[in-house]
């Protein structure tokens, strides 16, 4: 039961990042040295040449994982803290997980609600 839970939590951190990252490149206030790291990040996960071949099918996606959070993380150091904060709260603002569904509380004076016999 936890599994599903931790996958649903990442997707929505990657889809949390992915939308941060583009807002940041369309920016014009990023620096062009973080854009450059974060273009270089996702050239180096779409490009065919890695450190560790895919074919190993643990190691090679551990790399390309190591490689583009490491670019991913230093663009975030380039980019001015102010610049860094405005970005973060635009794409969190966005990209809320959707809200637990409220259970339904019937109120006494509903007509709807029909009282069952005890």
């Amino acid at each position: 039961m936890k599994r599903p839970l931790m996958f649903a939590t990442l997707a929505w951190k990657l889809r949390r990042e992915l939308r941060f990252v583009w807002v940041a490149l369309r920016d014009r206030r990023t620096p062009r040295r973080a854009k450059f790291a974060m273009l270089a990040a996702f050239g180096y996960l779409v490009m065919p040449l890695d450190l560790i071949p895919d074919l190993f099918i643990g190691l090679g996606w551990l790399d390309d994982l190591a490689v583009v959070s490491g670019l991913l993380a230093l663009a975030y150091k380039l980019i001015p803290a102010e610049l860094y904060a405005a970005l973060r709260a635009r794409t969190d603002s966005s990209t809320r997980a959707p809200d637990e569904p409220q259970p339904f509380r019937a109120q006494a004076h509903d007509p709807n609600v029909i009282d069952m016999p005890r």
